[in-house]
């Protein structure tokens, strides 16, 4: 996604008041599963990284963020100045768990 087609920000002036206290909580699904949440990115970070982690020989996916994975703190920025990024996933592939000790 370019800058251009990114939506206006609504991150109030002075920066999130989140930034470095809350962290996503990540989906219970996804957790059972064998899913850990490994970070947020912007779209254009999340397509790099992913490859990245299957380069590595993990699975991944990405969730958009939501409010109900964030702190009441972030949730309202989360809504309206966040509904582009992702949480990354990774997990082991279930290849490499059938072969480990």
């Amino acid at each position: 996604m370019t800058a251009e087609a990114r939506p206006p920000s609504a991150v109030p002036p002075g920066g999130c008041p989140g930034w470095g206290e809350v962290d996503p909580v990540a989906e219970p699904a996804l957790s059972a599963a064998g899913w850990v949440a490994r970070f947020l990115a912007d779209p254009a970070r999340a397509e790099e990284v992913m490859a990245i982690y299957a380069d590595l020989g993990f699975e991944v996916t990405a969730r958009p963020l939501a409010p109900e994975h964030v702190g009441p703190l972030c949730a309202a920025c989360v809504a309206s100045a966040c509904p582009v990024y992702a949480m990354i996933y990774t997990r082991r592939r279930a290849a490499d768990l059938e072969e480990a000790p």
